[in-house]
């Protein structure tokens, strides 16, 4: 049975959902769920929707979260248990879902390696070729082994990407965080340390 992971955008709160407009430039609807399976991260455009969403939700619009979450605080306590409450509910959620996706192509990416080295484990450079009867045959053996790994070498290179994309991002928004409401929390650090039970930080 084919591996396969559903995966939902976190809740955004009701009152304040209207003013984020989550629709793009580019025409991009958004994706607030999607099932992932191995062709997903073979072929990604669905599943870079979805992380766009995700990512416009919560730290594309932090700043303006923050603001939104702690207006209605009188005092710096208050204002600091909303903040809370927004990288409790919302922010550690939408970055747990795109932890998982990307943790899910990145497993796949695994599988894929071990599954095509099994299938293929008679290297063409370790054979010898009468290049007097076909002189392509060497070559033609090289390309067709060498396109076996074309789609593992993608998933590959698009987890490394996104792997990139969620460091930046995710530091930008503790520094973020560290300046709007707690200096001296790592918000980050917490995140990860947490990041199989997100139930306390």
């Amino acid at each position: 049975m084919e591996d396969s992971i559903t995966l939902s955008a976190p809740a955004i709160d009701s009152e304040n959902i209207k003013e984020y407009n989550l629709n793009f430039a580019t025409g991009d609807k958004t994706v607030s769920q999607i099932t992932l399976t191995r062709h997903q991260c073979i072929e990604p455009s669905l599943l870079d929707s979805f992380l766009r969403t995700l990512r416009h939700q919560s730290d594309d619009t932090i700043k303006a979260k923050i603001n939104n979450y702690t207006r209605s605080g009188s005092t710096n306590v208050e204002k600091l248990e909303l903040c809370n409450t927004f990288v409790k509910e919302e922010l550690y959620p939408n970055w747990e879902v795109r932890h998982k996706a990307i943790k899910f192509c990145e497993q796949q990416a695994n599988k894929m390696k071990i599954e095509l080295v099994d299938k293929h484990l008679d290297r063409p450079d370790k054979k010898e070729y009468n290049l007097r009867l076909d002189p392509y045959a060497e070559k033609a053996a090289k390309e067709e082994y060498e396109s076996h790994f074309k789609d593992l070498d993608n998933v590959t290179q698009w987890v490394e990407n996104n792997k990139m994309v969620e460091s930046i991002l995710q530091n930008t928004s503790d520094s973020i965080l560290k300046q709007r409401c707690h200096a001296n929390r790592e918000y980050l650090q917490i995140f990860w340390d947490n990041i199989d039970k997100m139930t306390e930080y």
